[in-house]
This record gives C-alpha cells, structure tokens and sequence, in this order.
C-alpha cells in the first residue's frame, strides 16, 4: 500500500539514531478525499522533517500498545509543497524556532521556499535578518538542501534518477526550469541542457556531468559548443591572455573531447557566428579567439587607460564588474549588460575602425622602442 503524506509532528524516536520513529502524518486524499491524521511507525521518519511531503509504501498493522500504526517499509522525500509548510520545517528547527521563522516568513512571503533554495553566500541574504547569523544560515540552507526540492514529485523522482544529482544540484534544475515556464526539467535535460550553465552554482563541468548522465551524446554539437566556450575562457585565464591562437586551441580541444579538428573548428565556427567568440588575426597574421566578453573588458580597459589621465574625474576601473557583465562606452559603441555581444562586437557592422588588441598594441609598442621580444609567444 502507498500513501502519499505530510509529516506533523514526531512523537517518539529511536534513542540509538538508527532514523526509526513514530510519526503523526496527514494524508490528504483520506476517506472520501477529505484528510487524515495518522501514526506512522518506521523507515527513517526521524530524518524527515515537519512539513516534508514523502511518499510511504507499507501496510496497517494494530500495535498491541499504540493501537493503528502504517508500518512504514519505505519512504521517499518529496521535498516541502507550500510555503506554509516550509515555515512549519523552519520553526521546528533547531537553532531558528517560532520567532526566526516568523521573520523569514514576513521578509520572503510565498518566495521563501526559493530563498531557502538560493546556494549559500559567504555573506548569506539570510543574514540580514535581526537572529540569524552567518552559522544559523548555513544550518538552514544545508538542512533545507536535504529535503526543500522545489517542483512536483514527477520531477523530483526523475531528478533523484539521475547519477549524480545532489539536492543542490536538482533545486538548479527545477528552480531555472520553472523560470523558463513551460518547459519541464526532463525536456530541459533532454534537449537543451546547456542553457543550465550559468544557473546559480552551475558551471560547465558540474552540466557536462548531469548532461551526459541523462543520456547527452558526447559528440553532440551543442555539447562541443558549450566545452570549446568553457574551455577557450580556461585557456585564457591560465595563459594570462584575452585569446587563443586558433591552431594551437582546436587542436587542444580536439584532444580533450576526443574528437577530429574538423569537428572542433565547425563548432568554433558556429560560436562566432553567434558571437559568442571573436577571431582576430595576430601582428603575423595568424587568427586568434577571442571570448567576446574578454574583448570588450579589453576594449574598456584601453578607452579608460586613454582617457583617465585627462579627466581626473572619472571613477576607478572596476575589472571584475567589466569582465562579467560589460560596459558601455561612447566612444566605441557597444553594450551588453546581459552578456550578449553588440552587432559591433561581432564584426558585423563597423562604422569605426575597432581599438586594437592588447597584443596588437604591445607588438607596436615593442616595434617602437626596438625590443621585438613580445612576439612568438602566442
């Protein structure tokens, strides 16, 4: 027999921590559809927390001392279904209580489950509230990443599926597939899971990793496109550079995924064409990838570093927000605060000559003062 159910309160537990205990439980379609309250012995009831929906496969027995009990063979969490049972976990837990959980509830509203959800800070939202240190709300986000999965138990038992799935890494799924509307996490890890990759806590390898384990064919395009992006921006970050020489870059690429040079430069192709990368011809004449977002932090280096002597005025550079969301400036031309590159950057229109890049201009500076030493490396 199964039943699908909401834990209301523990009323005795295992002394040894074995997880067994008795539980009182609301089943919502009792008798005749209208819910029931019933005592549920065994399993791991311990560990499932007020609130938390689960999913209960045993049979009624009549306990010879406490009478009625659903012995429970297994139990499956289905995380917590509604806010209200998700102020219910928090009051229960220890550390937070009636008092803090009322104010999560107050702060956060019908959203406080995908708050609950959002991967833990060093410097927590959480924390902002009066009674909740930095240490209360790692317990809650820890404690909430064990059960608190967002979306309906469909989705949950098809996420749980998946090898290597963690609760933090299925609340992405669900919380960016809901976002998306319209499109269930199962359609979204079938047909595009790729777009997962700059979801909160996702980069490219944990994706390649839940892709390929929900049937994601290694040599399919969307994958290389995605692995030769990741992997032209790693290639910068440990040469130091805002570019790859393309030859040397497919060729690595071709070992990594293990794939031909042919295969690798038609998904390089299809990345500039969106303008996801840039390529440039080096002093010598041999092409360069760019990521785009890399140029255009570049280019805004270069206008700031042409102009700030001039105008003592202007605020200090700030790389870090440059490089991860772009900048607009007049003189050039482009924007693209959401990470998309302008037409401009993508070399589809050039009403002006674009500044050059960063090697361009060290090669002109070496060539000026008679050193040609910056050349050959790239």
């Amino acid at each position: 027999m199964e039943l699908i159910v909401t834990l209301e309160a523990h009323t005795r537990t295992s002394p040894n921590n074995s997880g067994w205990a008795v539980a009182r439980c609301l089943v919502s379609e009792g008798i005749d559809g209208c819910p029931v309250s019933i005592a549920a012995a065994g399993g791991l009831l311990a560990h499932a927390g007020v609130g938390e929906q689960l999913r209960l496969s045993g049979e009624f027995q009549n306990h010879p001392r406490f009478g009625d009990q659903f012995q429970v063979d297994t139990q499956v969490s289905m995380g917590i279904p509604s806010p209200r049972n998700a102020y219910r976990w928090l009051e229960r837990l220890d550390g937070v209580g009636p008092v803090i959980a009322g104010r999560l509830s107050e702060k956060y509203g019908d959203q406080i489950r995908e708050a609950l959800a959002r991967p833990l800070e060093a410097e927590d939202e959480l924390t902002s509230l009066r009674g909740i240190s930095q240490a209360v709300a790692k317990r809650i986000k820890e404690s909430w990443s064990d059960i608190g999965l967002l979306g309906d138990s469909a989705d949950i038992e098809y996420l749980d599926g998946i090898q290597g799935m963690t609760p933090w890494r299925a609340t992405a799924v669900l919380e960016f597939a809901r976002k998306k509307k319209g499109i269930s996490p199962q359609k979204l890890l079938e047909d595009r899971p790729y777009e997962l990759i700059g979801a909160k806590g996702l980069g490219f390898l944990t994706v390649d990793e839940i892709a390929l384990s929900s049937g994601t064919n290694r040599t399919c395009p969307m994958r290389i496109e995605a692995a030769a992006h990741y992997y032209l921006e790693e290639w910068c970050a440990q040469k130091g550079h805002t570019y790859a020489p393309r030859g040397l870059f497919t060729h690595h690429m071709g070992e990594v995924l293990n794939l031909d040079t042919g295969t690798v430069s038609e998904a390089l192709g299809r990345l500039m064409g969106s303008g996801a990368v840039v390529q440039m011809a080096s002093p010598s004449g041999k092409p360069c990838l760019h990521p785009s977002r890399l140029l255009e932090a570049e280019r805004e280096c270069y206008a700031w570093t042409r102009e700030a002597p001039a105008r003592p005025d202007m605020k200090p550079l700030n790389l870090q927000a440059i490089v991860d969301m772009g900048y607009k400036h007049e003189d050039l031309g482009y924007t693209h605060p959401d990470g998309t590159p302008t037409d401009r950057a993508r070399g589809l229109e050039s009403p002006a000559p674009a500044p050059a890049s960063m090697a361009d201009r060290l090669d002109a500076l070496a060539a000026k003062l008679g050193d040609d030493s910056t050349d050959g490396d790239w």
